[in-house]
């Protein structure tokens, strides 16, 4: 058995956070916690009110569910755009450092990045209903960019991780990062990890 921590995969909507998490998941068996699973139901579009008076109310959600599944040894791999969420709100900062102090238990942060080129090709390919708005037009692409925070630094100590390598090379790149993280001395995922009960 391994030691729980807590994983934050952070990146741009439409950046590939899910597709590099998928593996990790797979492997530690951990729990996977990802935004638009819970705000959808709530609202397709990502307007203003939705940032104000949704979005707050959906991380704090997730943030419960990652401490209840935290004090039960469960791993908890966290998927949101957090980036832009720490840099407008540094309160959130507060909150998952105070989560991890809680549970003694430590962090990961992987950022995911890519080219604004490729972010903006992946987010009109995938044609979801809440990424209308970010694709209007050149100016409501650069208020999504700025919004986002596009080219500023997560300012949690952070793995950097390019999406427009190869899944496998991504997948390499974290795994030594989670086995120092988790406190394995094997390198091998399927020797180390305990069969789910």
């Amino acid at each position: 058995m391994y030691n729980p921590c807590l994983i934050l995969v952070s990146g741009p909507p439409g950046a590939g956070k899910s597709t590099f998490t998928k593996p990790i998941v797979t492997k530690l068996g951990c729990t996977w916690l990802e935004i638009d699973c819970v705000g959808d139901p709530f609202s397709l579009e990502r307007n203003k009110q939705y940032i104000i008076d949704i979005e707050p109310k959906i991380i704090q959600s997730l943030l419960n569910l990652a401490a209840l599944n935290l004090s039960a040894q469960q791993t908890v791999l966290l998927d949101l755009p957090w980036k832009h969420l720490l840099i407008n709100n540094p309160t959130w900062i507060t909150k998952i450092q105070e989560l991890v102090s809680s549970a003694q238990i430590p962090l990961l942060v992987f950022e995911c990045f890519l080219r604004e080129e490729e972010l903006r090709r992946r987010i009109i390919a995938r044609n979801a209903q809440r990424d209308l708005a970010k694709i209007q037009n050149d100016t409501t692409w650069h208020d999504f960019l700025t919004h986002i925070h596009f080219n500023a630094k997560n300012p949690l100590p952070h793995v950097l991780i390019n999406t427009e390598d190869t899944p496998e090379l991504n997948f390499s790149k974290a795994k030594s990062h989670l086995l120092e993280t988790l406190g394995i001395v094997d390198t091998s995922f399927e020797k180390v990890l305990a069969p789910r009960i």
